[in-house]
C-alpha cells in the first residue's frame, strides 16, 4: 500500500468522539496540517509505515534529491496525542547532471533524505505539519520472517 496524506484526502473517518480538527490546529508556524488515517488490519503489530517527505516536480531524464530535514515529535497538551513537524534544512535540489535529448520532462516524487519509521496503528491519525509545498507520503510494510517489504 502506498499513499498520501493531503488536506484534500484525509480520510479522518475514524473519529469518533473527538474532532480532531479542533484539536490540532489547521497550521502551525505557517506549517500546513496533513492527516493519515490508516485502514484496520489484521496482525497491526507485524506492520510498519514509513513516512517521507518530497515534492513533485516537472523534471527530466536526471536523478534528483532534496536536502537534510528535521522531523520533530511534539505531544498535544492536555491530550498526549502525537503529531510530527517537518523542518526542511535547506530546500535545495541536487541532481546528476545527464543529457536527455529529445525526452519530456516528467512528474515525479523527489524526497527528502529524511524518512519517519512509525508502527503500524488504524486507531490514531498520523498528524504531520510541513511548509504548503512540502508532501507527506507513506509506504506500508510487512513483517516477512526476520525482516519487513513492502506491502501492496
Amino acid at each position: 500500500m502506498q499513499g498520501c496524506a493531503s488536506a484534500f484526502k484525509t480520510g479522518a473517518k475514524s473519529e469518533k468522539s473527538i474532532n480532531l480538527k479542533e484539536l490540532f490546529p489547521a497550521q502551525i508556524s505557517g506549517k500546513q496540517r496533513q492527516i493519515i488515517t490508516l485502514k484496520e488490519i489484521k496482525n497491526e503489530q507485524d506492520y510498519l509505515v514509513i513516512i517521507s517527505f518530497g515534492k513533485w516536480l516537472e523534471l527530466d531524464c536526471n536523478h534528483y534529491f532534496l536536502g537534510m530535514a528535521e522531523i520533530k515529535e511534539h505531544s498535544l497538551n492536555g491530550y498526549g496525542y502525537a503529531y510530527y513537524e517537518f523542518n526542511a534544512q535547506n530546500g535545495i535540489l541536487a541532481g546528476t547532471k545527464m543529457v536527455c535529448l529529445g525526452q519530456k520532462k516528467q512528474n515525479k516524487f523527489i524526497k527528502y533524505s529524511s524518512t519517519l519509521t512509525l508502527p503500524y496503528n488504524h486507531k490514531l491519525p498520523l498528524i504531520f505539519y510541513a511548509p504548503k509545498n512540502v508532501r507527506v507520503e507513506y509506504q506500508i510494510y510487512k513483517r516477512i520472517n526476520s525482516g519487513f517489504g513492502y506491502f501492496e
